[in-house]
């Protein structure tokens, strides 16, 4: 811990000890309504500065054991010898308690969220932006694999999900149609090894920093796992920058910036990203097809990584809505009901 957080963290274990501090200011950034929900506070030097730690603060019961989950991981995390986790993941400066729960500082990392640069006038309809940014992801993810790869296995993009899903979605229809279509994605994957590196689970714009076209900072490890599959990581970045596409079109409308693509229904972009023709479907596959060679994993199997990985977040995602949407999602692929794309 650097000189400088560990004197503003001292003596401190309670968040009010923070509250009570007339040398620091507290700003609410944002709040989740999950089941493991939490609040992230900055804290700010009562004179003009930035801000230097962040405490996340949980909600529930589940969002504290979320808390401590992390914690432990990103302790874990810096006791590996990797240069791109010393310098991008944030640094657990110390636990606090907070209305009884276990909150924790970490140290603030540089850089512009991407969801903010993504959902900006015009980002997504330029190619060279888009480009940048997956540019981005996909270098901090070779240095992330390079730096702790630890052996190979056999590609396992299953990892329990359609057992999941089988259990959570019991009711559903379209269930059996999926869980076959899911499992055939991963038998052909699993054909294949790749290394088993540090994942972090939930890699998505939203968890990543970027300054001057490169990953500056990326949080929320709550999901990571120190060996895990690394084409977790490719395929849910790809397919959730794919997601948001049509944010800010009306239903029905052409996304404008990229033709054939219509919000006609929910998870469209992922539609898209899988039938398309567009210059951005061009861009994601390029993206998920160097990591996957690099990965040792043929590129041409990219569809089926994109596959496993929506059936992940729908068999994992806290949110039940945003989990089942998923599963409509794998609905359509399962039974051949092709959307609106050209």
């Amino acid at each position: 811990m650097s000189a400088a957080v560990a004197a503003v963290t001292t003596s401190r274990s309670d968040i009010l000890d923070f509250v009570n501090d007339p040398t620091v200011r507290l700003a609410v950034l944002g709040a989740s309504r999950d089941p493991n929900g939490k609040v992230t506070v900055l804290v700010l030097p009562h004179t003009v500065g930035r801000p230097r730690l962040a405490i996340k603060v949980p909600t529930t019961d589940a969002g504290a054991a979320a808390v401590t989950r992390e914690r432990r991981m990103l302790e874990a995390l810096h006791r590996l010898n990797s240069s791109v986790i010393e310098s991008t993941a944030p640094f657990p400066a110390e636990s606090l308690t907070a209305g009884g729960r276990e909150a924790m500082v970490l140290t603030l990392l540089p850089g512009t969220p991407l969801t903010t640069l993504y959902h900006r006038w015009g980002h997504t309809r330029s190619p060279r932006r888009v480009a940048r940014d997956l540019g981005a992801v996909g270098e901090w993810l070779a240095r992330l694999h390079h730096e702790t790869a630890d052996g190979d296995a056999h590609v396992d993009m299953d990892g329990g999900t359609a057992r999941r899903l089988a259990q959570r979605f019991a009711q559903d229809p379209e269930l059996a149609a999926v869980v076959v279509r899911v499992e055939r994605a991963c038998a052909v994957l699993q054909r294949h090894r790749s290394p088993r590196t540090v994942v972090h689970g939930d890699l998505w714009c939203g968890n990543v920093l970027v300054r001057d076209g490169a990953v500056t900072g990326v949080v929320d490890w709550e999901e990571a796992e120190l060996r895990g599959e690394p084409l977790r990581d490719l395929a849910r970045f790809a397919l959730t920058y794919a997601l948001y596409l049509d944010r800010h079109t009306h239903p029905g409308a052409l996304v404008a910036g990229h033709p054939g693509l219509h919000a006609n229904a929910w998870g469209c972009g992922i539609d898209y990203l899988l039938y398309g023709n567009g210059w951005i479907c061009d861009l994601l596959r390029a993206f998920l097809r160097l990591g996957m060679r690099r990965l040792g994993v043929p590129g041409d199997l990219w569809r089926e990584a994109v596959v496993a990985g929506v059936a992940e977040v729908a068999a994992r995602a806290d949110d039940e809505d945003f989990a089942r949407a998923h599963l409509r999602v794998l609905a359509r692929l399962a039974t051949g009901t092709r959307p609106e794309v050209r």
